[in-house]
This record gives C-alpha cells, structure tokens and sequence, in this order.
C-alpha cells in the first residue's frame, strides 16, 4: 500500500477512512453528535482551515528534518458537495443510500466514489529521492512502527507519530487521541448486545421484511444495514463485481481486490471484491437500479423512524460523547 493523506482523506470525504487494498465507509449522517465531535460532519470552510494549519506545522517539522515539504492544500481540490449529506432525510429523499449516485457520478469499478484528480506539490520532489531517502521521507512524515516499547509518552513513542501525527494531535484532533479511538470502538462493539438495539431490530425487521417482498426482495434482515446492502449487493452483481458480509470490516478489508467496504455502527457490514470482467450498465438498467433504491430506502427510512432508531443512536452517541469529553475537555469546541 502507498503512503497517502489517511486522515485528511478521511475528514474530507466524510466518514471515509483509508485502508489497504480499498476504502472503508462508515455512514454517519448529519445531527450525528460522535460524527460531528470526531470531525466527520465538519463544515467545509473550517475543514479547510484546521487541514491547512496542520500543513503548516507538517511543512515546518519535515523541513527541520532535513527534508523539503511544500503544504498540501487536499481539502481545497475536493470537489464542492451539492448533493447533500448521506446517511439525512433530504439526501435520502433524492438518491436513496447514494448506491446509484455514486455509480453515476463516479467511476462503477471503484465504489462510486466522485472521482477527482489529486495534484500534491511535493511529488516531485520525492520522486528525485532515492529509494532509501524516499523510505526516510515517509517514516519521517508518517511515522513508522516501533515495538520496542509500550510506552506511548516516551520521546520514542511520539517520534513513531511522524510529523504529521504529531501535528494532527497538537490539533486536538480526536482520531490521533488513542484512548478516544478505543472508547469509539468499544462503543461500536457492544452495539451488538445492547438489548434495547436488539429489540429495535427485531421491530425494524418485522415492518420492512413484508414491503421488501412487495418489491420482489425476500430474506430475513438480521442487521440494520441489510437493506442498504441489499440494493449495493444488486449494482455490484449487475456491474460484474462480488459482495461479502463481514463480521468485522477490518478483517475483510485486507487485499488489493477489495474495492470499498460499508459497515452501520457496530463495525460490521460487508466488502465488495473487484470482478474480472467489469461490464457497463445500459441506461434501462440505470433506470430499474434507482427506481428499486429509492423505493427499498423510503420503507427502511419508514420503519426506522417507526421504531424509534435514530432518536436511539442520537442518545448512544450523544452518551459517548460526554464520556468522552469528560475525560478530554479540550477536544470541546
């Protein structure tokens, strides 16, 4: 895998996290408070402001190394948004969970991702090194993995940050803050036997099997993103790609085949492997693909209000969030 912009990727496209061999989306739309307190749901000026001061000190501790590093302005070469939110009502509304946006919009073997063109000043520069300064360059930006010690305060822990983890955590950016992302990962892990989620799934299910089957797709649901991958799962095959469940998306997430992978909030979701023979689709197919997206999206939307589930992530995650605020003020903005 390649040394990229991890976190500012992911603050950027919103939910998006990098990860060898594709990427990793987890759907947290807006009103979301962990969404917002770890910098998934910020406003694009201020996005834009925190990255490129960040930059700043990236450039200045490169350049104290020995290095040169020009400030890479990511954010200000992504494509506005127009389309809205994923994961809200009003994005909903016009296209679904965004499976078929994304086809459209997008490069169909890659996700659905937007596609844009990255221009990083500094590639040159790297290019002019040698394979052994380029292999310090990046250790040095990006830090590299130091197992002879446990000790994360000590100046060698901190030195296998890199210049860019250092920055990202003088910046009070939650993501770099270890014991905030334990905190959000236990939170998701015990998702899976909270008996009040249990009951509202039961529930869920109960009201959105039957109109699925009204609109030919049968099947037991046994996780609240099942209808979501439902339609994903119907473009891929279509496209020529396979889709995968996975308990633990990171476990599957693991080779160069995988293209992308969708998780809900207990971490588990699915993956989507390359095919070897990807095909187009015609525009009647187009047609049928969204027309089913956003009638499958309206019930689930439907059931999931009926049953109270968004007003039960809003109070779980607002729970963490003051749990995690207890422990670090300054991460309050």
């Amino acid at each position: 895998m390649g040394h990229g912009h991890g976190l500012l990727v992911g603050v950027v496209l919103g939910a998006v996290f990098g990860a060898c061999g594709g990427e990793t989306r987890v759907v947290s739309g807006s009103g979301s408070p962990l969404g917002e307190l770890m910098g998934w749901t910020n406003d694009p000026v201020e996005q834009r402001r925190q990255m490129l001061e960040i930059e700043e000190v990236v450039a200045s501790c490169m350049r104290s190394e020995g290095f040169e590093y020009v400030p890479f302005d990511l954010v200000g070469q992504v494509p506005e948004n127009t389309d809205g939110e994923p994961g809200t009502r009003s994005y909903g509304e016009k296209f679904g969970y965004g499976v078929m946006r994304g086809y459209e919009v997008g490069d169909p073997n890659s996700g659905g991702g937007v596609p844009f063109d990255v221009s990083d000043p500094n590639a040159a520069y790297v290019a002019s090194l040698s394979g052994r300064e380029q292999a310090t360059y990046y250790a040095v930006l990006y830090g590299y993995s130091d197992t002879s010690t446990d000790d994360t305060d000590s100046a060698q822990g901190r030195e296998t940050l890199g210049c860019r983890g250092r920055a990202e955590r003088a910046a009070s950016d939650p993501n770099q803050v270890e014991d905030v992302v334990e905190m959000v990962a236990d939170y998701r892990a015990s998702r899976t036997a909270d008996p009040e989620r249990q009951e509202l799934l039961r529930e869920w299910a109960t009201c959105l099997e039957p109109k699925l089957a009204e609109l030919g797709l049968d099947g037991q649901l046994t996780a609240f993103n099942d209808a979501h991958q439902l339609v994903d799962t119907a473009l891929n095959e279509a496209i020529g790609n396979t889709v995968v469940a996975v308990d633990r998306l990171d476990e599957g997430n693991t080779t160069d085949d995988v293209l992308y992978g969708i998780s809900d909030d207990t971490g588990s979701g699915w993956i989507v492997l390359r095919g070897n023979r990807p095909r187009e689709l015609t525009g009647h197919q187009i047609d049928q693909l969204t027309e089913l997206e956003l009638a499958v999206w309206r019930a689930d939307w439907a059931c999931l209000d009926d049953v109270g589930y968004h007003g039960y992530i809003h109070r779980s995650e607002q729970q963490l969030v003051d749990q995690i605020l207890s422990n670090h003020p300054e991460l309050a903005g």
